[in-house]
């Protein structure tokens, strides 16, 4: 989303947007998954990207948000069993909502159902400290 950001805000979600698209190895993602596995540029992304967003922005009152999002895969076992993924943004001081990697659910997403979470991490994970460097050199 990014209807109401400020400017620093907008720079960072925008850097941190073209960093993920220029990623074509995969450095950033979560160990396991594969880019490949999605046809959504931003899938697999949603922890780091919020991480490195709080990180970057250097701004007290920005929160982690956690939520669990049902998965479709458009195959028999929709129809068998229901899979859900944890969904990770930023919640801004004023309430606003900042996701960067909302685009890979494909539609409207449902944040009042999100909680408050704190990353594994005080400092940048190893995967947002790669994410941070690239997107620093792209402000």
């Amino acid at each position: 989303m990014t209807d109401r950001l400020d400017d620093r805000e907008r720079r960072i979600f925008n850097a941190i947007r073209r960093a993920i698209r220029q990623d074509k190895d995969g450095q950033f993602l979560k160990y396991g998954l594969d880019r490949r596995e999605s046809n959504n540029v931003y899938a697999g992304y949603c922890y780091v990207a919020s991480e490195a967003f709080i990180h970057l922005i250097r701004r007290k009152g920005y929160k982690p948000m956690c939520m669990k999002v049902e998965v479709k895969t458009g195959t028999m076992y929709d129809m068998l069993y229901r899979t859900f993924m944890t969904h990770w943004f930023v919640q801004a001081p004023d309430g606003r909502i900042i996701d960067p990697t909302a685009e890979q659910f494909g539609g409207k997403i449902r944040y009042d159902y999100a909680r408050g979470k704190g990353f594994l991490t005080k400092k940048p994970s190893k995967r947002a400290a790669a994410l941070i460097k690239e997107v620093r050199k792209l402000l």
